[in-house]
């Protein structure tokens, strides 16, 4: 029995993290290493079993929920792009399409808060405390966003 709940968190895991290593490579199904990284931030954290299926499902959800405001941001930058473009770039439109981002980014904030308030429901004291210091230091994953192009690469 309890190789078989090993073994179910085990494949949840990878179906949870799978998208977020989809993410963070370039685009051609190549990661960078944050596969590593994760395993060394819950070797640091000294998270157990319970602990890394909750964060798995809780991570899953989250990026079930930011991955299409994330596609949106750049459907719109790519519109801005297109606009500024023109021969007589329309500053309402791109004015009007930035607005648009900037209600994404805010959307994409408040999950961003909501999902930490759930990871800290998930650990303890000291763990949230360390988890918030990588955080800040910008060596945990959600602040570390070096998996997303910067939009001066893009062009």
């Amino acid at each position: 029995m309890k190789l078989t709940q090993i073994i179910a968190a085990s494949v949840v895991a990878m179906l949870a993290l799978s998208p977020v290593m989809a993410q963070n490579g370039n685009g051609n199904g190549q990661g960078n290493g944050h596969g590593k990284q994760h395993t060394k931030m819950v070797d640091e954290l000294g998270l157990n079993q319970d602990q890394m299926n909750q964060l798995a499902v809780l991570r899953a959800k989250h990026l079930a929920e930011v991955l299409p405001l994330q596609q949106q941001v750049n459907s719109v930058r790519s519109k801005i792009d297109e606009l500024l473009k023109a021969d007589a770039p329309d500053r309402g439109a791109i004015s009007k399409e930035s607005t648009k981002i900037a209600d994404l980014h805010k959307q994409l904030q408040e999950k961003r808060v909501d999902h930490l308030l759930e990871i800290k429901k998930i650990m303890n004291k000291d763990q949230w405390v360390k988890f918030l210091d990588k955080e800040k230091r910008g060596n945990g994953k959600m602040g570390n966003h070096q998996g997303m192009k910067k939009r001066s690469e893009m062009h």
